[in-house]
């Protein structure tokens, strides 16, 4: 199993902090590998405490499904067959920030989890990311 490296990890750390930046938005910005272990994590300054396990929390269930984590909150809704996913574990978060990261080849290396602002600015913020991701990636 690949997984992603430190090296690029760091890369991405930075690309998200750049968004962050650029919205006016602290973020914390966590990067794990295909086993779910973390490899990279930052916050920046003012970014709110609570924006530390949000981030990895979204990486977290980014990997576990291999998809988004607004996908899986959106197919986890009252009614669906995985309805109430999330009471299974407490690492599961189910809106936008967290983005499997995959290979040109398709396999999955990794994942990707951002907080710190309104969830549309996560999810901005982690676009940012996996852009960059795509042009360095392996």
């Amino acid at each position: 199993m690949k997984n992603i490296s430190y090296e690029i990890a760091e890369k991405l750390v930075d690309a998200g902090f750049k968004k962050g930046d650029e919205l006016g938005c602290p973020m914390s910005v966590a990067v794990i590998d295909a086993a779910r272990d973390l490899v990279a994590f930052g916050k920046q300054d003012g970014a709110a405490q609570i924006s530390i396990d949000l981030a990895m929390k979204k990486a977290f269930t980014a990997k576990s499904f291999n998809m988004p984590s607004d996908v899986v909150g959106s197919i986890s809704s009252p009614g669906s067959p995985i309805y109430g996913i999330e009471g299974t574990d407490s690492r599961l978060v189910l809106f936008a920030g967290g983005i499997p990261l995959e290979t040109s080849s398709g396999e999955v290396i990794g994942a990707i989890g951002v907080s710190g602002g309104p969830v549309d600015l996560d999810e901005s913020v982690a676009q940012a990311i996996i852009e960059c991701f795509e042009q360095i990636r392996e």
